[in-house]
């Protein structure tokens, strides 16, 4: 920890010094004159107040060494309240909420506890926070004095900018001196983890339309039904030797004088994941909403859709190589469990789709739907062999693919910025295109989307693979 020495102590020191070398300039003028005058030179009329003057030599003296000795006081007390003070400070940060959502508040206290019996005289305090926060109430920083034994409290509301898994803090403490001569600086290691889940915005719209719907939500009322068991009745019917034993109704038969078998209705479920592509060109977009941002909204979307519609969802993030996988459950939990794996999406490395297929299918060996969340950037064989090898294990996948174009381009302001936009996205096209007709030989739909409308595309493949069972378990 280094001490820092002040523009005000330079000023002061220099005046010091000033003053120590001119006592000793008017000691050398005082022999000088002594000199000339035992040599028979007078110079007395030249400067008749000279003698005068010389005489505040020893008075200047001793006020220069007043100030120097002085300024080492200071030092060695600050120096003392920087190495036994500070390391002794107890810092405590409380977050009323580590893991909200994209856009919501939490409130962030921090207590400073002087434990010493130094007194801090000037202390700057302020808590590191990453620009993916915005500050909406108070301030995240403070001037105050700790007295010996004294507390201070900093508190501050932020909101949730950007998703991902960030660290507030360290604490940087800068302490000075009263007197402005010294300044010391320490970075205190408090961190605390804030887990921002995708925005929960497109999760209340579904909400209010479910409301608007009756209490459905999409596909809801188009659950399929089977015949067999299950919990509601559907009819009672005679017996066929193709008919399990178990389904004889006793009492109906007894009855009726012959067999009988009770028959009731059953819902089927599906099995979905969620698999998002995080290759660095997915990190492409503006700032706090990337295409990967985008991405894990709408997988938050599915798997809030899934889980209130009871089916099975996992989520799988690729790159290069398989950063996270949660194997398919259900439950508000597992819910939770998927949107905090979602928090973690980072951009990195290149696209691997058949190595991520294959992890999938040492973990996930029957029939599932698969929505796949890439913009295709990478190499186009490689995506085909990897929806070769889906469909050879009986995975049903549709691609969602946010176009880069829309994403990474903002709207043009001038003609020239929009005819190369438009160069652009007819080049883009030309190149999804030929991937969709390669992948759409297997069966499989390529559904592009801007900003606009991802949420809706995803969505809507969700509902389109519920209403015809793809992936029925």
């Amino acid at each position: 920890m280094k001490i820092r020495i002040t523009n005000v102590a330079g000023v002061y020191l220099l005046i010091t010094f000033f003053g120590f070398f001119f006592a000793l300039s008017l000691y050398q003028l005082k022999y000088l004159l002594s000199f000339l005058m035992a040599s028979g030179i007078d110079v007395r009329f030249l400067f008749p107040r000279a003698l005068d003057i010389v005489s505040f030599a020893p008075w200047l003296l001793i006020f220069s060494g007043i100030l120097l000795f002085a300024f080492v006081l200071s030092y060695l007390r600050f120096s003392m309240q920087v190495r036994v003070t500070l390391p002794r400070l107890e810092i405590t940060r409380t977050i009323s909420n580590s893991k909200i959502f994209q856009g919501e508040l939490t409130s962030v206290r921090v207590r400073i506890y002087n434990p010493t019996l130094f007194d801090l005289d000037r202390v700057i305090l302020t808590d590191m926070v990453p620009d993916t926060f915005d500050i909406v109430f108070g301030e995240n920083h403070i001037e105050v004095n700790i007295p010996a034994g004294g507390e201070i409290e900093l508190a501050y509301i932020l909101r949730a900018a950007a998703r991902g898994v960030h660290m507030i803090g360290p604490v940087n403490i800068m302490l000075i001196d009263k007197s402005y001569f010294f300044a010391a600086t320490v970075e205190m290691p408090v961190l605390s983890e804030i887990r921002v889940f995708p925005s929960y915005r497109d999760i209340k719209r579904l909400e209010m339309t479910q409301k608007m719907m009756g209490g459905f939500l999409p596909g809801q009322h188009t659950m399929f039904k089977i015949k067999g068991s299950g919990y509601d009745f559907h009819q009672l019917r005679q017996f066929y030797h193709s008919d399990p034993l178990k389904l004889i109704d006793w009492k109906a038969s007894a009855r009726l004088g012959k067999l009988m078998v009770r028959e009731y209705h059953g819902e089927r479920v599906i099995k979905i994941y969620i698999v998002i592509d995080t290759s660095y060109t997915m990190g492409y977009g503006y700032r706090r909403f990337t295409k990967l941002d985008f991405a894990t909204r709408a997988g938050a979307l599915v798997a809030y859709l899934a889980q209130k519609l009871q089916d099975f969802f996992g989520v799988m993030l690729f790159s290069s190589i398989v950063h996270n996988f949660v194997k398919a459950g259900r439950g508000r939990g597992h819910f939770m469990h998927v949107l905090s794996i979602l928090a973690e999406a980072e951009p990195e490395g290149v696209a691997n789709l058949p190595g991520a297929i294959r992890y999938l299918i040492d973990y996930e060996p029957r029939s599932c739907f698969l929505v796949i969340i890439s913009d295709l950037e990478s190499d186009v064989n490689a995506i085909v062999e990897g929806i070769k090898i889906a469909l050879a294990h009986k995975f049903r996948p549709t691609i969602i693919v946010p176009m880069s174009p829309l994403f990474e381009i903002p709207p043009p302001r001038t003609s020239l910025k929009q005819i190369f936009r438009e160069a652009v996205m007819i080049e883009y096209m030309r190149r999804l295109n030929a991937i969709s007709t390669k992948i759409a030989r297997f069966g499989v739909r390529v559904m592009p989307a801007s900003p606009q409308n991802i949420i809706s595309v995803v969505l809507e493949a969700y509902v389109r693979a519920k209403q015809r069972m793809i992936g029925a378990i």
